[in-house]
């Protein structure tokens, strides 16, 4: 049935090989991102990144070899909605599609790996010079989304400095097993320019949500 809807066996071969050697690189990429610059936004990026270029490649080989299999057919879009089979016609607007994504990617990649560098210095610094906080985890809200597997959450921090209670806000990605509850010890890092970071105070002993399902991404 795929070999009748996509044209031909060897287009479907060929596609499917590049289609797994992207998701495969996928991991790879994934997990030096997120070494390299320490934040699952960059990571998550060169991920899409290397999916989209996959699916691009197949795309572009299931065309060319639509195309080149009946060179005298022309191109009309019209067929879309009138052909019995699945149209080269369609094939190109799919390709498009996932070429405009991997280039909506490639222009954010440069942005997002700049502020991710910035963000890593940032928190470097503090860790060797800035003033350190025992802060207290009073609010953690699940915004329903998820990075791949990672659920996404926004989360309030009260600390103590010169007698006053301050609240800090900060966006928090972790695995569903790893989500700290209410209550929990959180490290505050500051400076005098105003930069803040907060992490999960270890020493301290954390807790985490005992339902692991709760915060798993969906099965789809």
């Amino acid at each position: 049935m795929i070999s009748i809807f996509l044209g031909h066996p060897v287009t479907v071969s060929i596609a499917v090989v590049l289609l797994l050697v992207a998701i495969g690189a996928t991991g790879g990429v994934y997990s030096r991102a997120v070494e390299q610059f320490g934040q699952t936004r960059v990571a998550g990026l060169f991920a899409t990144l290397a999916i989209a270029g996959g699916l691009v490649t197949g795309a572009g080989v299931l065309l060319l070899w639509t195309l080149t299999s009946n060179p005298a057919r022309p191109f009309d879009i019209a067929a879309i909605a009138t052909s019995p089979t699945i149209p080269p016609e369609l094939g190109a607007i799919v390709g498009a599609g996932f070429a405009l994504m991997a280039a909506i990617m490639l222009v954010q990649l440069p942005g997002s790996i700049a502020h991710a560098a910035r963000r890593q210095a940032d928190i470097q610094r503090l860790r060797l010079e800035g003033s350190s906080f025992a802060g207290t985890l009073t609010a953690v809200n699940f915004t329903n989304r998820w990075l791949f597997n990672f659920p996404m959450f926004t989360v309030e921090v009260s600390y103590i400095v010169d007698d006053a209670p301050i609240i800090v806000s900060a966006h928090m990605r972790t695995s569903a097993d790893r989500v700290p509850v209410v209550g929990s010890r959180i490290l505050v890092l500051t400076d005098v320019r105003g930069t803040t970071h907060v992490e999960l105070d270890l020493s301290n002993g954390v807790v985490f949500e005992p339902d692991v399902t709760k915060y798993a991404a969906p099965e789809y």
